[in-house]
């Protein structure tokens, strides 16, 4: 039904073939359908950007795709395209700017 979703009964996986050069990258499993179709969606919005063919209208993200620009353009000019690569929405509370948990990670690597 959803593009980027398998599964049934409870148990929905949210994949991507390809993502950051890694093979059949799973962003978790949930209960609904919808719920993995949408993280499907923001993987997706990541790796593409605003071109991506995704399973729901892309301006139903609009908000989460804004602080995620916000939060990257937060970081230090070095670790952006880390975080690039590490970071998907939504953002959890630590990711948000003001958030030093995920700047301390990336300054360590």
């Amino acid at each position: 039904k959803y593009r980027g979703v398998s599964g049934h009964d409870k148990r929905w996986e949210a994949r991507i073939g390809q993502y950051s050069g890694r093979k059949n990258v799973s962003f978790g499993v949930y209960e609904l359908e919808e719920e993995a179709a949408r993280q499907y969606d923001r993987a997706l919005i990541i790796q593409r950007g605003r071109s991506a063919k995704t399973n729901f209208n892309i301006f139903s993200y609009k908000e989460e795709i804004a602080e995620y620009e916000v939060y990257i353009q937060s970081l230090p000019a070095k670790n952006r395209n880390q975080a690039r690569k590490h970071t998907t929405l939504p953002l959890s509370l630590s990711q948000k700017p003001g958030g030093l948990s995920n700047e301390a990670k990336l300054s360590k690597k």
